[in-house]
């Protein structure tokens, strides 16, 4: 951490509080997403990048780049930049500037990509309750429910604590500039 950054930190206690929201809400949403990925490919392949940027403060958010359903492929990163395209054009209309709607693209893409990627999951009866979306991530008690079973699959500290390994294992299965098919992932 850089000495100006923690200095402004220390002397504000608020905004040092704002942050730590904002690392916990973007670190869940990360881990949520992890999870929905190996529940994902229980019945799909997914091609999964490693991203451009590391994150070393929060959990990895995954770069999926493709994903194989059904004798079908789905380019994930053109359809979520499809949405964020037509939002940004919503946005537009209603005004907002031009910075604005560019420093807002990036938290989108992740949202948009995690919802899709959500979708696809409910196509199987799984589905993700009890979040709410912030600005930059994800607060609430998640669980993740089989609807066809009626039953929960996994709580919030079991989403939190499987999230990060699924991380882990991922970012051990890639290396940077290439992307690898994942199928089948467990992770115990």
């Amino acid at each position: 951490m850089c000495p100006k950054a923690n200095t402004t930190m220390q002397s504000n206690p608020k905004k040092k509080c704002v942050h730590m929201k904002t690392r916990r809400a973007v670190s869940l949403q990360a881990k949520i997403q992890n999870v929905v990925i190996m529940l994902l490919s229980r019945h799909c392949e997914l091609d999964v990048r490693k991203p451009s940027k590391m994150s070393h403060v929060t959990t990895q958010f995954q770069s999926v780049k493709t994903i194989r359903i059904h004798g079908e492929e789905i380019e994930v990163k053109k359809v979520v930049k499809r949405i964020c395209e037509n939002k940004a054009i919503e946005m537009e209309k209603c005004g907002i500037k031009e910075e604005t709607i560019s420093r807002r693209m990036q938290p989108l893409k992740r949202k948009e990509t995690l919802h899709f990627l959500e979708d696809l999951l409910f196509e199987f009866g799984i589905v993700v309750l009890n979040t709410r979306d912030e600005s930059d991530g994800v607060v609430g008690d998640p669980i993740f429910y089989n609807i066809n079973s009626h039953t929960l699959l996994y709580n919030t500290q079991e989403i939190i604590t499987l999230g990060q390994k699924i991380s882990v294992l991922i970012n051990n299965k890639i290396t940077k500039g290439t992307t690898t098919k994942l199928s089948e992932l467990y992770c115990n």
